[in-house]
C-alpha cells in the first residue's frame, strides 16, 4: 500500500489556514492530529520547545476542566471530542520534550491513529512559512513518501488588518477601547516602531521565494485564498493532494476564526497599501493575476 501523502499548510496567518484545517479534518480520506498549529518545525532550541510545552500544558489543563463539565452534564459527544484533543495535545507535549534529533516521534505523532484508506496526513502550522530554506528541506526530508505544501496569500492590506485586529483582541484588558488598541497597534506598524512580526507574517515574496527553493517542482501550490473558497479554488485543492473532491459543506463556511470587526480608515489605509505595494507587485508578476480585492486595495495607494 503506497505511504500516504505529507501535506504542510504553512500559511500566511489571517489568510485562510483554519478553514484549510477544517477542511481536511472533516474529509475521509485525511487524517489530521486535533491540534492545528503544531509549531514543532518552528520549535528549534531548547528554550522555544520548553516554552511550547508550557503553552501546551496551559491548553491540556483547559481542555480537561471542559471534558469534565461536559461528562457532568451528560454530553458525551463533547466529552470525545474533548478526548481527541487532549490525546493530542499530550502527544505532542512528549514529542517536544523528547528527543528531537532524527523527528522520528514527531513523525509518530503526526501519523498515530491514520487509517487504511486515508491518503493524505497534514499540519497546518502558518508559523512554517517564516522557516529558513535549509530548514524547510530538513522538515520536507523527514517524510518517506510523497509531500505537499500549501501556502495561501491574502489580500495584503486585508490580512494585515485582520492580524491587528486579532492581536488586538488577544491584549484586550478590563477598561480597553477596541478601536484604540487596535488602531495603536495598526500606527506602530506603519511607523515601524512595534509589532515587527506582522509586516513578517504577510511578506510573501520572502516566504515563497524560501518555499520555491525548498519545494521540488509540483510539491507547492501557491493559492489566493479569495480564489480557494469557489468550486473550482476547491477542487484545485483536492487535485494537489490527491484526494477525493468532498467536504463542501465545511469550505463553504469561509470564517472559521473571524476578528473582531472593525473599519479601517482610508488615511491608514492608503499608508499601509503605499508600503504594501511591493508585496501587490511582486505576486502580480511572479504568481498570477491578482483577484479582484486585491486590484481595488491597490487601487488606494498614492500615485
Amino acid at each position: 500500500m503506497a505511504k500516504p501523502t505529507l501535506l504542510y499548510g504553512v500559511g500566511a496567518t489571517k489568510a485562510g489556514t483554519s478553514w484549510l484545517y477544517r477542511l481536511l479534518d472533516d474529509h475521509p480520506e485525511c487524517h489530521v492530529r486535533a491540534v492545528k498549529e503544531a509549531h514543532y518545525w518552528n520549535s528549534e532550541t531548547p528554550e522555544q520547545r520548553q516554552r511550547r510545552v508550557e503553552v501546551l500544558t496551559r491548553q491540556l489543563q483547559g481542555l480537561e476542566h471542559d471534558r469534565q463539565a461536559a461528562v457532568a452534564r451528560g454530553n458525551g459527544q463533547k466529552a470525545a471530542n474533548l478526548d481527541r484533543r487532549i490525546a493530542a495535545i499530550a502527544g505532542l507535549i512528549d514529542v517536544m520534550r523528547g528527543d528531537v534529533a532524527d523527528h522520528r516521534a514527531y513523525v509518530n505523532w503526526l501519523s498515530a491513529g491514520c487509517g487504511k484508506a486515508q491518503r493524505l496526513i497534514g499540519d497546518v502550522t502558518p508559523a512554517y512559512g517564516l522557516l529558513s530554506t535549509e530548514r524547510l528541506r530538513e522538515m520536507l526530508a523527514v517524510w518517506k513518501g510523497p509531500v505537499r505544501v500549501v501556502y495561501l496569500i491574502r489580500d495584503p492590506l486585508e490580512r494585515l488588518w485582520s492580524h491587528v485586529r486579532m492581536d488586538a483582541e488577544r491584549r484586550m484588558q478590563a477598561g480597553d477601547d477596541f478601536a484604540a488598541k487596535a488602531h495603536g497597534i495598526f500606527d506602530r506598524l506603519l511607523a515601524r516602531t512595534g509589532e515587527m512580526q506582522i509586516w513578517r507574517r504577510g511578506d510573501y515574496r520572502a516566504a515563497i521565494r524560501k518555499l520555491t527553493e525548498a519545494v521540488p517542482a509540483g510539491g507547492l501550490l501557491i493559492g489566493f485564498t479569495e480564489q480557494m473558497f469557489s468550486g473550482e479554488g476547491r477542487a484545485r485543492i483536492y487535485d494537489f493532494l490527491g484526494i477525493t473532491a468532498g467536504a463542501d459543506d465545511v469550505a463553504e463556511d469561509r470564517l472559521v476564526h473571524p476578528s473582531r470587526g472593525l473599519d479601517l480608515d482610508d488615511a491608514r489605509a492608503e499608508r499601509a497599501v503605499n508600503m504594501l505595494k511591493v508585496q501587490y507587485n511582486w505576486v502580480a508578476e511572479n504568481v498570477g493575476t491578482l483577484p479582484a480585492v486585491w486590484q481595488a486595495n491597490l487601487a488606494r495607494a498614492s500615485a
